[in-house]
């Protein structure tokens, strides 16, 4: 894949209709287009993530997004080696659902939880990290950094329930599988509750979480 190469938008406006319609861009009012080469083998999976990357924006998101960011993003795919095509598919729905859990679930950073625990410590990572340390709370990376559920803390602190439910489930799950598990409907929970919803019900969480244990054993 060769460097991006941005076309403004008065040259656009000069192209022809059938150009501009393949583009996507507007009649009236032409917009700057990224353009970029890729083999023709690698076409069809560029176009696709692309796709896929800017699905879930909006309009305004979309005018917003600047052309720094564009190429970086770019730059990065040109830096990915092309995995199969099932590799490929799989990965970008992982993506895809933690964007989905991101966007219906309240996180929070370490430093918001920094300023809520009223502790006064210098590192800004603390005592976030302290507290997944010693398995009271749990964090999803995104990016370089970790971004903890709100549903964890209770007056600026952990809810000891977390801790006990972090302890009762396999040591073998991902951050994200913790999340999506918390996150998603139990029949051990009472109401076949969410567990991060139900932690009134701990016998019930924690039978969930055992259960999870029973079956990687298996």
């Amino acid at each position: 894949m060769s460097s991006p190469v941005v076309i403004p938008r008065n040259v656009v406006a000069r192209m022809p209709r059938a150009v501009r319609t393949e583009l996507g861009v507007g009649d009236i009012e032409a917009e700057d287009v990224v353009a970029v080469t890729v083999p023709a083998g690698e076409a069809a999976a560029a176009v696709r993530i692309l796709r896929l990357l800017t699905s879930s924006l909006t309009p305004e998101q979309k005018r917003a997004r600047s052309e720094e960011r564009t190429q970086t993003l770019l730059a990065a795919m040109a830096g990915l080696q092309r995995p199969t095509d099932p590799e490929a598919d799989l990965e970008l729905d992982n993506a895809l659902l933690r964007k989905q859990y991101l966007d219906r679930h309240r996180t929070l950073t370490s430093n918001q939880i920094r300023q809520a625990s009223g502790l006064k410590t210098r590192n800004p990572s603390e005592p976030a990290s302290r507290w997944k340390r010693q398995g009271k709370i749990f964090g999803v990376p995104v990016g370089r950094a970790d971004l903890y559920p709100a549903f964890q803390f209770i007056e600026g602190r952990p809810r000891p329930e977390v801790g006990r439910v972090l302890a009762a489930l396999p040591v073998s799950m991902s951050p994200w599988q913790i999340a999506f598990w918390f996150a998603s409907g139990n029949g051990w929970v009472e109401d076949d509750a969410a567990p991060q919803d139900a932690l009134h019900d701990m016998d019930g969480v924690l039978a969930a979480a055992a259960d999870l244990t029973t079956a990687e054993l298996g």
